[in-house]
């Protein structure tokens, strides 16, 4: 388990990676803490990637809790992104994963 600093760092540079590389879409999987109240690093990466989308560094940011198809934002993501229909069922108000649009 890396500590928080760590997967900040393993964060910023996976997204700039995909980024460069012209990915359009990740699913970032930071757990929801094992104490089953949320963890730091979940909280962390929801942190960070708030001040991202303010600074305009990337497009969206859609929490798995915000994941669902009953859920605007989840239905637009589907829409734009039909390839998530695949694993919809597990991520589906997931709270231990975040999508970002770059």
């Amino acid at each position: 388990m890396p500590t928080v600093e760590e997967a900040m760092i393993r964060l910023e540079r996976e997204l700039n990676y995909a980024k460069s590389a012209g990915v359009l879409l990740i699913r970032i999987i930071h757990g929801y803490g094992s104490s089953g109240v949320g963890g730091d690093i979940r909280r962390a990466c929801q942190r960070f990637l708030k001040r991202e989308k303010e600074k305009k560094r990337i497009k969206n940011v859609i929490t798995g809790e915000q994941y669902s198809v009953s859920e605007r934002s989840g239905q637009a993501l589907l829409k734009q992104y039909p390839q998530l229909k695949q694993s919809r069922k597990t991520d589906r108000k997931n709270p231990g994963i975040t999508f970002v649009e770059l």
